[in-house]
């Protein structure tokens, strides 16, 4: 009995793939790993083991698949993951590569067969495996497309380079650690290696993981990425890309939605919450601002890592409980389980068909039409009795948080009354732009002190939009709802879709006391805002 229990525990009803309508956006990819195996498909467990556990029940992973122990040989969980990629908006899957003879490496045809059944095409990341070098490297290139080469879900590009001129279409390989890692490889062994290629049948597109965008210089690399969402917040995304685009390479900036491994690595402490998802919001925004030329997802499924966006489920066990995506706001079910593939959709969205600027400011630019004046206040100061509270434009070094370049809008003040309501409202600009079918407000915020901070608009009969609009997760956006608490950047987008025919008049920032007994002061960071059409 205990027997069939635990093939019950992995064995787990797939529902089938949907038919995609159209091919998802190829310059959206996610990191995949087609390393998994359990005894109805491999005979034995295969990776779910990792870091001393006993699956089905135990799995080396903090959070539990939907789909339970699966197996990467088995063709419905393919399918069912490549059907997750059409519905996310995920056109390439950036399949994990050991070398060759690998598990890895043996497993391909029928992820590249799968992918092809979804219209998804399949680039290459090469991993650090014993033995690695710049020269094995190329081999394994040569290799992959004298096999895959023809194949249909075969990723290709024709994308000429610094480095690599060809304006024929050509592979995609990302190569891992690229000169870190115990096999340290020189960058002049990397360009002696890939230039035995160029202009060659076996040419392709070579991503390097680092942020150093000197050693585009060095190594011939046709690009970089980042693969790391532990150390890398994308803080930096626009200043790489800039250096990036000016070197005629590619830049691929990696989001995630955080990091946590203690289970596959007993005693390991990395560990970077996922903050509801706004982790996650907050680096497309910065890969998106970035003018990235394609973006990457660490990652669609390494579960040992916790970076998944593959969806999970509650479960425990007598001695631990997983992690799970009940965190994030406004999820379709109890469990928020699909909650990262519907972000990723309409983050896929706006990066490949963005909006059509009607109004837009990072603070950076001046002159711009900044108003600047109180709207409305009522018992509340400034850092001091009778003082006025303050809304300036300041340097990004003056806010706990990394901004999105070197000056935002701050405002602050001091809640004076415990027994009445209290509010400030800034006017930052004056208006007059009519609403369209389509039309949305998307704003970064950062709430240092106080949680009743918020942007409003105004409307042409005085109304404001916080009455009734609510954000992409569904919630109020009414400063007095505090919906969100303080120590994080978050992205909010803003449908105005409602509203449309009637003009905005006004742009507004501010506080709103949602209980009355709070006294005290708050303080907040706003930048890059945008009111945007389709």
């Amino acid at each position: 009995m205990l027997g069939l229990l635990a093939l019950a525990a992995f064995q787990v009803p797939l529902p089938t793939a949907p038919a995609p309508v159209e091919p998802p956006p190829r310059a959206v990819h996610a990191f995949y790993y087609g390393w998994y195996g359990n005894p109805a498909h491999d005979g034995a467990f295969v990776h779910w083991q990792q870091g001393g556990h006993l699956p089905p029940v135990e799995l080396g992973a903090d959070y539990r698949p939907l789909l339970g122990a699966y197996s990467s040989r088995d063709r419905a969980v393919l399918d069912r993951h490549f059907g997750w990629f059409v519905e996310a908006g995920i056109g390439v899957a950036v399949a994990s590569y050991w070398g060759p003879g690998s598990r890895e490496d043996q497993l391909l045809p029928g992820i590249l067969d799968a992918a092809a059944r979804a219209h998804v095409e399949v680039a290459f990341h090469i991993e650090p495996y014993a033995g690695r070098t710049a020269a094995t490297v190329v081999r394994d290139i040569r290799d992959l497309r004298t096999r895959f080469g023809s194949h249909p879900a075969f990723h290709r590009v024709a994308r000429p380079t610094r480095h690599g001129p060809s304006h024929a279409p050509r592979g995609v390989f990302y190569v891992f650690e690229s000169s870190g890692g115990g096999g340290r490889i020189p960058d002049a062994d990397w360009a002696r290696e890939l230039a035995t290629i160029r202009g060659t049948a076996d040419d392709a597109i070579v991503l390097g993981q680092a942020l150093d965008v000197n050693r585009l210089d060095q190594s011939q690399f046709d690009g970089l990425y980042n693969y790391d969402v532990f150390a890398v917040d994308g803080s930096g995304f626009d200043a790489v890309g800039r250096a990036v685009r000016q070197r005629n390479a590619i830049f691929v900036p990696s989001v995630g939605p955080g990091y946590v491994d203690g289970r596959a690595i007993p005693g390991s402490t990395r560990s970077l919450g996922r903050d509801a998802g706004a982790r996650y919001d907050l680096m497309w925004a910065r890969a998106v601002d970035a003018r990235a030329e394609w973006v990457s997802i660490t990652s669609f499924n390494e579960w040992h890592e916790g970076s998944q966006i593959e969806p999970a489920v509650r479960y425990a066990t007598p001695s631990f409980t997983c992690l799970d995506y009940t965190d994030t706001p406004g999820a379709r079910s109890p469990e928020g389980r699909d909650h990262y593939l519907r972000r990723t959709s309409a983050w896929s969205e706006r990066f490949v068909r963005p909006g059509r600027p009607r109004f837009a400011t990072s603070f950076e630019s001046l002159p711009f039409p900044f108003a600047n004046r109180i709207e409305s206040r009522a018992h509340v100061d400034g850092a001091t009795p009778g003082s006025m509270p303050t809304c300036t434009v300041a340097s990004t070094q003056s806010a706990p948080g990394t901004g999105f370049g070197p000056l935002l809008v701050r405002f602050a003040g001091h809640d004076t009354s415990a027994t009445a309501d209290s509010y400030c409202w800034f006017r930052l600009f004056d208006l007059d732009l009519g609403i369209e079918p389509g039309t949305s407000l998307r704003y970064r915020l950062f709430r240092a002190q106080g949680t009743e901070v918020g942007v409003d608009l105004v409307l042409d009969d005085g109304s404001r939009v916080s009455a009734s609009a609510r954000d992409q997760h569904g919630r109020s956006i009414r400063a007095a709802d505090g919906t969100d608490g303080p120590g994080a950047w978050r992205f909010y987008e803003v449908d105005l879709s409602r509203f449309r025919g009637r003009r905005i008049t006004a742009v507004l920032c501010g506080y709103d006391d949602a209980t009355a007994a709070r006294t005290g002061p708050f303080e907040a960071f706003l930048d890059v805002l945008e009111i945007v059409g389709r």
